[in-house]
């Protein structure tokens, strides 16, 4: 018997992020992993503003689509609720994806919701009042009306179940890997050129929200050597890099911290490969995919 053909919607914006963090790491991965498993399935990449142009997607078994690119269509509380769920509906669409903690509440269609963790009400003061609006206010809707929701850890799991009151058969674990031809994305090959090979280095590689305590790796490196330096990597906001600069220069060692930003995945590959140990205090992770991703290169975690 034939294996019937899907259409199959997917919320691509996070997709389209031009500094893609752990979440739309973990998205790419998964789609070029269905879509090599179940390649007779049509997955619609819908977008609004901002083009996707990794290669993987720019071919069959994904088509793009983007709506509601100008003017008020184009917000993206109106989009996710209002715009795309017409546009589910126009295309006929057989099931929606949304990857991103939350989605539309009245869609046309069975609907699957990702919810990588509850860090957004865990950690409030993590998140500007305008970041974790969206979340606190839809993730719990949007997850009990879903037909499905998934995660990437069975702790998260856990953290879903007891604040959501969900039913436990509705949550599913499906787990990040860290093959390297899955993963990466397809950027320009640069080479950073600002770290020299000299120096022993930790690195860090994240956003440097507080309960990551990347505050606590600074004032250990100041009771090191001062060959040992720290390098920071994944962290492209101003305020959030200036408080960390501020932390080296009090303990004496802004000379020997480096905050690099987001990098590409080649650069990335080359950090985790000179690096002495990968540094993760943080307090509260769904998964924490650096850690894989140092272990599987043999660095020490």
């Amino acid at each position: 018997m034939a294996t019937r053909s899907l259409r199959i919607g997917i919320d691509a914006r996070v997709l389209a992020e031009p500094a893609p963090m752990g979440v739309a790491r973990y998205f790419t991965a998964l789609l070029r992993a269905v879509a090599q498993v179940a390649p007779h399935h049509e997955y619609r990449l819908y977008l609004n503003q901002r083009p996707l142009n990794e290669e993987a997607f720019v071919v069959a078994p994904f088509r793009h689509r983007a709506i509601g690119e100008k003017g008020l269509l184009a917000s993206p509380l109106i989009w996710q609720q209002l715009v795309l769920p017409w546009a589910i509906w126009r295309d006929q669409v057989d099931v929606l994806l949304s990857p991103y903690y939350c989605g539309p509440l009245f869609p046309p269609v069975p609907h699957i919701v990702f919810l990588y963790d509850v860090s957004f009400a865990a950690f409030p003061q993590d998140f500007p009042s305008w970041v974790r609006f969206k979340p606190k206010l839809l993730a719990r809707p949007t997850c009990r009306k879903a037909d499905c929701v998934l995660t990437i850890s069975e702790f998260s799991r856990q953290e879903i179940l007891e604040r959501f009151a969900l039913p436990s058969s509705k949550v599913k674990v499906v787990t990040p890997g860290c093959e390297q031809d899955m993963w990466s994305r397809s950027r320009p090959r640069t080479r950073l050129g600002i770290f020299p090979d000299q120096h022993p280095f930790f690195l860090f590689a994240g956003s440097l929200l507080p309960r990551r305590q990347v505050s606590c790796v600074v004032q250990a490196l100041a009771q090191l050597p001062p060959q040992y330096h720290f390098v920071v990597v994944g962290e492209n906001d101003g305020e959030r890099q200036s408080a960390l600069k501020a932390v080296a220069q009090k303990w004496n060692v802004a000379g020997r911290v480096h905050i690099l930003g987001h990098v590409s995945d080649e650069d990335l590959e080359d950090l985790y490969l000179r690096t002495l140990a990968l540094i993760s205090p943080s307090t509260y992770e769904g998964f924490g995919l650096p850690v894989l991703e140092a272990m599987i290169r043999g660095v020490p975690v």
